[in-house]
């Protein structure tokens, strides 16, 4: 139940977000903020179409990391963190362990997004998926659009990236 809980908050999560800046020891240099949407659509006749969004910072690669969903008033909501062995949620009253990431973010999200895929679509890079098509298009302006249309449910997802001028992007817009 708690996890309906916390998806629930996540779904009306709104655009505050702390900035953070420096990685944890071990993590790759790498990290993204910003906003992430994503919207899973009904399948069947009556079944109710999900969606969240929320504020974001990320760090790290598929095999090492740590995923902060934030609360309108910028607060941590949950975190995800990850290494080869472990996936972990964080948040109020709820630690919640899986085997891989993958297993994680289907919990969370609700979808199995291509994880490697993922961390190259931050970086601007588009790498082939089964699945899955990315629209980089707009990556100069901070955003990336993916979608699965091959199989049921479809998935839309939204990424706005918000990065410091030196990062070479622009500012931010809402999802």
């Amino acid at each position: 139940m708690r996890i309906i809980a916390l998806i629930a908050i996540i779904i009306i999560a709104g655009c505050a977000y702390p900035i953070r800046h420096g990685g944890q020891k071990g993590f790759d240099k790498q990290s993204w903020q910003g906003r992430l949407a994503v919207r899973v659509n009904a399948v069947a006749q009556g079944s109710v179409r999900q969606s969240f969004s929320s504020a974001f910072f990320v760090q790290g690669n598929p095999t090492q990391g740590q995923l902060v969903f934030f609360t309108p008033m910028g607060t941590t909501l949950a975190t995800l963190d990850w290494n080869d062995r472990l996936a972990s949620l964080h948040a109020p009253g709820i630690t919640r362990h899986y085997n891989t990431l993958q297993e994680l973010m289907i919990s969370v999200m609700g979808v199995d997004v291509p994880l490697p895929a993922l961390f190259a679509w931050l970086q601007g890079t588009s790498i082939p998926t089964n699945e899955w098509r990315v629209d980089l298009s707009q990556y100069a302006n901070g955003k990336i659009l993916a979608h699965r249309t091959s199989t049921e449910p479809t998935v839309e997802l939204c990424i706005v990236l918000e990065r410091e001028a030196s990062d070479g992007l622009i500012g931010s817009q809402t999802p």
